[in-house]
């Protein structure tokens, strides 16, 4: 909210932005706070066995310098490949 505000020209403090959007939202500003029963679960991987699922990703955001940079991840050890 601080950001589309800011881009429009406007300024707000972020408490006053806060208090606002308490006011007129309670029930999805006291979802998004952090508690014990607002954690989202992990998903579970049931593998038999290690190398059975390989968890990969990449990160492009150094690619115009010509750097790229991918990960591998055992999805039974948790371990880097």
């Amino acid at each position: 909210m601080t950001a589309a505000l800011r881009i429009t020209g406007h300024r707000a403090r972020q408490e006053d932005i806060a208090a606002e959007l308490r006011q007129q939202d309670p029930d999805n500003v006291a979802r998004r706070k952090p508690g014990k029963g607002n954690r989202q679960r992990r998903a579970e991987f049931i593998n038999p066995g290690p190398d059975h699922l390989w968890c990969i990703d990449g990160h492009d955001k150094l690619s115009p310098w010509g750097i790229q940079l991918y990960a591998a991840i055992d999805a039974y050890s948790r371990k880097i490949i």
